[in-house]
């Protein structure tokens, strides 16, 4: 969502928007009328705007890494990953060289949360 966009804090993300949208990965929508499918229980606005961003579109997948946001999506018939789950595919394509670096980027950068026993046994899951 634009909103959100415009509220980040990280000086390095902010940076690389305009390039990201010019580029293409990163794309904008008009503001539309978005009516969430039924939840099973209340979420924060944008994980329901995701939702039903997702829905509207029939997206293939949504990434959303929030554990109640994953459920309700689920709940509502959509495939979720998540972004662990997505290095996991970029270690296996070669697209990255290790899950490792990448988990220490996103805490430094993004102030990304992983749990220790996630993050070991995503580790374990490539090798590392």
């Amino acid at each position: 969502m634009a909103n959100e966009l415009a509220a980040l804090t990280h000086p390095a993300g902010l940076e690389r928007l305009p390039a990201a949208l010019a580029d293409g990965w990163l794309k904008v929508e008009p503001r539309v009328k978005l009516v969430p499918p039924p939840l099973p229980f209340p979420l924060d606005s944008g994980e329901t705007a995701a939702i039903a961003l997702a829905s509207q579109l029939k997206a293939d997948v949504l990434l959303m890494d929030e554990k109640r946001g994953r459920e309700a999506a689920r709940h509502c018939g959509l495939a979720v990953a998540g972004v662990l789950g997505e290095l996991i595919q970029a270690k296996h394509a070669g697209w990255i060289p290790n899950v490792r670096d990448e988990i220490q980027r996103l805490r430094a950068e993004a102030g990304f949360f992983v749990d220790g026993s996630v993050e070991k046994f995503i580790l374990s899951q490539v090798g590392e």
